[in-house]
């Protein structure tokens, strides 16, 4: 008989298997459709991914936490099939759910002043939504004691 060691757990952690299978990731999903067909043939090939990963972009504009549903409910077309866009985004997480995915957004420590565009619909390229109430609130470094935000260059802004 053979046995193979199972490594310790500290008390009261459980094991989190899924976060070890593939990771199903983009740089940018273009669109909803393309959210669809990518699940769609990852299933369709018997691939046993766990986690699907929304990097950016994902939100309206960096880090204000809203979902690009111009962005996520649009079509696409891939290997001669149209796959539809999402109606919300609970629809689009519960088709993700329903599929065995787990999801992860990319985030960043910034909230833009302006964007770099990554040609999806619905992107702001402005100053993200809640910047001005995270400065007024105090919320971000300053550039010298008192001073205003301290504003870096990055590549998405």
């Amino acid at each position: 008989m053979c046995c193979r060691a199972i490594p310790a757990t500290p008390a009261g952690r459980r094991r989190r298997p899924w976060a070890f299978a593939p990771w199903l990731s983009s740089d940018i999903w273009q669109t909803g459709g393309q959210v669809r067909y990518a699940v769609t043939k990852y299933r369709a090939l018997g691939i046993p991914g766990s986690v699907f990963v929304y990097d950016s972009p994902w939100e309206v504009g960096y880090n204000d936490f809203t979902w690009n549903m111009a962005q996520f409910g649009s079509s696409g077309t891939y290997e001669g099939t149209n796959y539809n866009g999402f109606s919300s985004v609970g629809d689009m997480l519960t088709f993700l759910r329903t599929n065995g995915f787990k999801v992860v957004c990319w985030l960043t420590p910034f909230i833009n002043t302006s964007s770099s565009s990554d040609g999806v619909p619905g992107q702001n390229l402005g100053q993200s939504a809640n910047y001005a109430a995270a400065a007024a609130a105090n919320y971000f470094v300053r550039a010298s004691t008192g001073g205003p935000p301290l504003v870096v260059n990055w590549w998405k802004g």
